[in-house]
C-alpha cells in the first residue's frame, strides 16, 4: 500500500520501558496507533496499562525509549498541543470499576 494511502500514526512507541524504584513495569513496549483506530490495553493490576497512558498523556516523563504523538515526542510538545491529550480514569470520576480513557483531539491532523 502506498505511504499516502495508509493512515498517519497518532500514537507511536519504540521501546519504552518504565519503573517504579527498582520494579519494571514496562520493557520495551513497542506500540503504533493509526488515525482513527481503536486500541485497548489489556492486562493484570499492575501490568503498567495505566503508566503507559500516563506517559503517553505527558502526565509522566519517559524513562527509557519513545513516545510520540503525531511523529512529535510528548516531552517536545507545547503546552497548546497537550491540552489536546485527555487522560482520566474512573477513580476520579467515581465510576464503580477501572476504566482508564486517553482521548486525543484534531487526529486528522497534527496539534498545533
Amino acid at each position: 500500500m502506498p505511504a499516502s494511502a495508509r493512515a498517519a500514526t497518532v500514537i507511536s512507541t519504540a521501546r519504552v520501558s518504565y519503573h517504579y524504584g527498582r520494579t519494571r513495569v514496562l520493557h520495551e513496549v513497542n506500540l503504533d496507533v493509526p488515525d482513527g483506530a481503536t486500541c485497548a490495553l489489556l492486562g493484570a493490576n499492575g501490568a503498567g496499562k495505566t503508566t503507559l497512558l500516563r506517559l503517553l498523556a505527558g502526565i509522566d516523563a519517559v524513562q527509557e525509549g519513545r513516545v510520540a504523538l503525531f511523529g512529535t515526542d510528548v516531552d517536545e510538545l507545547t503546552m497548546r498541543q497537550r491540552q489536546q491529550v485527555a487522560y482520566g480514569n474512573s477513580d476520579q470520576v467515581g465510576i464503580a470499576g477501572r476504566v482508564d480513557k486517553l482521548r486525543i483531539s484534531g487526529c486528522r491532523e497534527a496539534p498545533v
